[in-house]
């Protein structure tokens, strides 16, 4: 039996620092294309965290909404387009999709409007129907950033990669209201899977996905190797939502 770390399981040794303001350190992430986002956080496609309002105020802070898919497509058109209008900082959206019915065109019609991220949005991503949606979306929406996942293992990482995901969410079952674990009996605590993918050799970026609980969270996540975390329960409560 293989043991894995959480985040509860582990702390950071403080070390010695000579940086005297935060505003000497760099938390921008590139996306390439020239896309860039000015914090590593991106929000989950959830309907109670990324509608209109809390989309567009976290765009003009730097951060990445992904647009939530419960909706019809033009009603998530219509998101996007709110919240590229009132983003200042002129930073990218996302938006989610899934990976049967309407996925294909709901993707067009998103960058259509100037969506520039698209995320397939599946509980397992290290499936069939996902390697054939990215490929698919790839095919014809060869400019866009493509998000994908969830996964937890080392080999579903480097498989999507190969599939064309520009960047892949590594978790699965931690989140505050995901019952994947409870429902199936899988997952793989959400740390160890970023320990675990961080030894790729792919060029795919890392989503630390589920189970960030709190900022201490967030920072562990990145010093195991995550380029960005998703987070859903920190921002479900705000005003916005």
């Amino acid at each position: 039996m293989k043991k894995t770390l959480s985040s509860d399981d582990l702390l950071l040794v403080p070390q010695y620092s000579d940086i005297q303001s935060r505003k000497e350190v760099d938390i921008s992430v590139s996306l390439g294309e020239g896309r860039k986002l000015l914090s590593p956080i991106v929000a989950a496609p959830m309907d109670t965290v990324c509608g209109k309002r809390m989309s567009a105020a976290l765009a003009s802070m730097g951060i990445l909404p992904i647009i939530h898919r419960y909706n019809s497509i033009e009603e998530q058109c219509e998101i996007a387009v709110a919240a590229i209008i009132e983003n200042c900082n002129n930073s990218p959206i996302g938006a989610a999709v899934g990976v049967s019915g309407d996925y294909l065109d709901r993707a067009q019609r998103l960058v259509s409007y100037g969506v520039e991220i698209i995320c397939i949005d599946v509980a397992h991503g290290h499936h069939i129907m996902v390697e054939r949606a990215i490929k698919t979306i790839k095919d014809k929406l060869s400019n866009v950033h493509l998000m994908a996942g969830n996964i937890a293992t080392l080999q579903a990482f480097n498989d999507l990669s190969d599939w064309g995901a520009d960047s892949i969410r590594c978790g699965i079952g931690g989140g505050s209201i995901c019952s994947t674990r409870i429902q199936t009996g899988h997952g793989v605590p959400t740390l160890q899977t970023i320990l675990d993918v961080s030894q790729t050799d792919k060029k795919s970026l890392i989503i630390a996905d589920g189970g960030i609980k709190n900022s201490g969270d967030i920072v562990k996540a990145l010093a195991a190797g995550a380029d960005m975390v998703m987070i859903g329960s920190l921002l479900a409560g705000s005003e916005e939502t």
